[in-house]
């Protein structure tokens, strides 16, 4: 869908939608340039916080999706809409150490970010456990 993705969103607003989202891995950076009008809310979702984490927990298909989700955090920073950075967490796996996290959030420049999570469902199921689903207070973000 990526190589039509813009005139999908335009034909949703076209057609009367007030309110397009678009949730995105980030591996096709060149999609969101193409973006004709902009949805209402971006998401990128962002599993790693490193190149190592991002080959162990997204399985990528293709060598260089890592940086190409460097790209498309830059690109995000530069988009005039709604921008969020969606986080799964994953226990033992990324809850570990959440500020690592903090430079990508900072380079997409995003307004919200959104962390949750992972469920053991779907796929997922062939490589974590039900263990790595981690608990509601592992996932709330306290400040001082």
């Amino acid at each position: 869908m990526y190589p039509r993705i813009a005139e999908l969103i335009d034909e949703f607003f076209n057609s009367g939608f007030e309110s397009v989202y678009l949730v995105t891995s980030g591996t096709v950076p060149e999609a969101l340039q193409k973006l004709n009008k902009l949805p209402t809310n971006l998401y990128i979702s962002l599993t790693a916080s490193n190149p190592e984490m991002y080959k162990e927990l997204c399985r990528p298909v293709i060598s260089d999706g890592w940086v190409r989700l460097q790209k498309s955090l830059e690109i995000m920073s530069k988009i005039k809409t709604n921008t969020v950075i969606r986080i799964t967490m994953i226990n033992r796996l990324n809850t570990e150490n959440p500020s690592e996290f903090i430079p990508h959030i900072e380079k997409a420049r995003a307004k919200y970010v959104e962390c949750k999570a992972y469920m053991h469902v779907g796929y997922s199921k062939e490589r974590l456990t039900e263990q790595h689903m981690p608990p509601m207070q592992k996932i709330l973000c306290e400040s001082d």
